[in-house]
């Protein structure tokens, strides 16, 4: 691992799997914050996971498999936020770890899922020849907006948020954030199976490298994860909403 802030040094963090016999690598500008901690954790769970790889074996890293080792990342992340909620030793602090578990959920799921929508609808009229202008554009999203978050109530998502999609830099530059909710809801489902005890929570976590096909539908059917059914997304909001309800209650009592 290099863990620590130098000039020059990107703020994300960066696993890098065993390429020819080498160990795993880690490199993020580390700080004593919530957020770097539980990133470490995460990158310290996908590095046990890559050194777990057979050696004659170089895990396919190009496209897909993004959904699955993001999916090990989070596995850490759910791991560290039920951690210190845990072992949080006043209100104050369990009401900031389910803000800030909540808070990860939103930013690597809700928030895609809207901006995917967003780029479905786009396409759609630059393929019927109806290209959308800025304005047209946070018309769009500002509605999106309103039916995700305030549905019976437009006026619960002012009109200022209809340009935050301006502010949002990846689906300029590729497409790469929609595999983000997909690998958040894998992560679910791993965590839940190992809540419950089930030995295919942590071998759900161990998979790359370990068969001809290296892409995450079919590196998670073995252990009884399928992508294409409504499990796993059911898992996350169960999780979510189990959070939720603890947050409110926690606001609630003096």
């Amino acid at each position: 691992m290099h863990l620590p802030p130098t000039p020059g040094k990107r703020a994300s963090l960066e696993i890098y799997p065993p390429v020819g016999g080498a160990n795993p690598y880690l490199i993020m500008s580390y700080q004593p914050t919530y957020r770097n901690a539980r990133n470490l954790t995460g990158g310290l769970t996908l590095m046990m996971s890559f050194a777990d790889v057979p050696k004659d074996r170089v895990p396919e890293t190009r496209d897909d498999p993004g959904i699955y080792t993001n999916a090990v990342i989070y596995v850490g992340f759910m791991l560290y936020d039920d951690y210190t909620f845990a072992h949080a030793t006043s209100k104050q602090e369990r009401i900031a770890s389910l803000v800030n578990a909540l808070d990860a959920v939103w930013e690597r799921y809700f928030r895609w899922a809207i901006l995917a929508e967003l780029d479905s609808k786009i396409e759609a009229l630059i393929s019927a020849g109806k290209t959308p202008t800025g304005a047209q554009i946070s018309e769009i999203y500002l509605k999106l907006l309103r039916d995700y978050y305030g549905a019976d109530q437009p006026s619960a998502v002012d009109e200022v948020f209809s340009a935050e999609w301006t502010t949002f830099s990846i689906p300029f530059l590729s497409y790469e954030y929609q595999v983000w909710p997909a690998a958040m809801a894998a992560a679910a489902e791993m965590k839940a199976k190992l809540n419950s005890g089930d030995v295919n929570g942590s071998a759900s976590t161990e998979l790359m490298g370990r068969s001809d096909n290296d892409r995450t539908y079919q590196l998670l059917l073995p252990v009884g994860i399928d992508m294409a059914a409504q499990a796993p997304y059911q898992a996350l909001m169960r999780r979510t909403n189990r959070q939720l309800d603890e947050l409110e209650r926690l606001i609630n009592t003096r």
